[in-house]
């Protein structure tokens, strides 16, 4: 189960904090990539544009700008999440 409410303050809590954009890119990414496939890369796509946003215009719109991808990531689902794949790993 994600909750996206608790990786929302989570990440605010990483922001307010001051942790580096490089911290913060390895945490969303880290998160984002745990699951195979997740939502077929699309929050993978935002993650990345979020960051490009934010290097156009400044790192400190950071507590607006990334908690808006946070929902995707939270609804995604894995290719181990699937059905197919789920029915294939449990039949060896």
């Amino acid at each position: 189960m994600r909750h996206r409410e608790a990786a929302e303050r989570t990440l605010l809590t990483a922001i307010a904090a001051g942790l580096s954009p490089g911290v913060l890119a390895d945490a969303l990414l880290a998160a984002e990539t745990e699951r195979v496939f997740a939502d077929s890369g699309h929050s993978l796509d935002f993650i990345n544009k979020a960051f490009e946003c934010l290097d156009l215009i400044g790192w400190e719109h950071a507590s607006s700008v990334l908690p808006t991808v946070v929902g995707q990531m939270a609804a995604a689902r894995g290719a181990e999440e699937s059905t197919a794949t789920h029915r294939s790993c449990c039949a060896m």
